[in-house]
């Protein structure tokens, strides 16, 4: 990942992002496994991919149903900020002078005092992001 670039949601978070109703628009979606960047370049002969950018849409009619497969690749941000908008549960990181170490909060919407929750420390914020975007998939899931 390029230092000024946003990290990627993994291939698994995504997918569990696409059960949990995610269908923003994005500039990258995982083909299989593979993280790519929708554009020309990777697709040249369909230029559905080139001017469509939500890839959990299921309303879209695609050409030969290969597409169907495709998932969406948001930014960690843009995952985290669905989730606060959609299921109005809020993350933030937090960096932890003492320790020289990364946390996450969480809360929901409305709720105060002891319904904020921490998390274990971590090295970086990537790391810290990513594990806080796993935790609140988790109690989408178990909310489900």
């Amino acid at each position: 990942m390029n230092s000024q670039e946003l990290q990627i949601c993994s291939f698994e978070q995504a997918k569990r992002l696409k059960k949990a109703g995610f269908n923003w628009e994005c500039d990258k979606l995982y083909v299989g496994k593979q993280c790519v960047r929708a554009g020309m370049e990777y697709f040249p002969l369909d230029r559905d991919v080139d001017t469509y950018s939500n890839w959990n849409d299921e309303g879209y009619q695609w050409n030969d149903g290969v597409e169907k497969e495709w998932i969406s690749a948001p930014t960690v941000a843009l995952a985290l900020q669905f989730i606060e908008n959609k299921f109005g549960i809020i993350g933030t990181i937090r960096y932890d002078d003492e320790y020289d170490l990364f946390l996450y909060v969480y809360q929901r919407k409305g709720m105060q005092g002891s319904d904020v929750w921490f998390a274990n420390y971590y090295n970086n914020r990537q790391a810290c992001e990513s594990a806080l975007l796993d935790e609140l998939l988790n109690i989408l899931e178990k909310e489900q």
